[in-house]
């Protein structure tokens, strides 16, 4: 790796708006922001097995890109909820869409 290279990304104004509140919430800029991002990924294991709610925020992020089997997949999922665990969640102050 040499010093100084350059790397150009492209994000969803979802995940702008994402980056932008994690840098204001930390006082740095978004290229300060995706280093520290990108150098605590780089040192995380990656063998842990990603939880359903991190599956889902995957699968969402990709369903904002335009992503159709996400979307499909999300719309499905949304088809097989069991009306009284949404009522449940929602009793107890859960975000009924998540």
């Amino acid at each position: 790796m040499i010093a100084g290279d350059r790397v150009s990304v492209r994000l969803s104004p979802a995940l702008l708006g994402r980056l932008d509140e994690l840098a204001s919430a930390r006082r740095l800029s978004r290229s300060a922001m995706l280093r520290a991002l990108v150098a605590e990924a780089a040192f995380t294991t990656g063998d842990e097995v990603p939880g359903e709610r991190e599956l889902l925020a995957i699968t969402a992020e990709r369903a904002r890109a335009g992503n159709m089997s996400a979307i499909k997949l999300l719309l499905d999922r949304d088809a097989r909820r069991d009306p009284a665990e949404a009522e449940f969640l929602a009793e107890f102050g859960a975000r009924v869409d998540e």
